[in-house]
């Protein structure tokens, strides 16, 4: 528990903290998670590999999440990119901070660049 807390919980005679104190944000994505990466180059965004129907039939989707400083706000989604399968694990590359790397239940290996416009479906 942090000093903040601590001293809030000794002004309040060791009353439990207001839920809205204790929430932290949630980005709750329609399929099921698989992976989830931190970027290398900024320590607020993060990758999350995701799966229809626990990924055994279905399709998926790559999500690149933004994390605030401020708990109380929102995480915040950069880009999603849907594929026809599920995505079952993330990487970030080392050497350039836009590029997302996902295994695909359908064997492929797709590479996203966060730079480019995402192309018209």
């Amino acid at each position: 528990m942090n000093e903040a807390k601590q001293d809030f919980l000794k002004q309040q005679n060791h009353q439990q903290l207001p839920q809205e104190l204790l929430a932290s944000p949630v980005f709750k994505t329609p399929f099921n998670g698989y992976s989830v990466k931190f970027s290398p180059f900024y320590e607020n965004r993060l990758a999350v590999a995701t799966a229809q129907n626990f990924g055994i039939l279905g399709n998926g989707r790559l999500h690149v999440l933004i994390l605030s400083l401020d708990p109380s706000l929102p995480i915040a989604e950069l880009a999603s990119y849907d594929t026809a399968d599920g995505v079952y694990d993330v990487a970030w590359s080392k050497s350039h901070d836009s590029i997302v790397i996902a295994a695909v239940a359908d064997g492929s290996v797709k590479l996203y660049n966060l730079a480019l416009s995402p192309l018209p479906t």
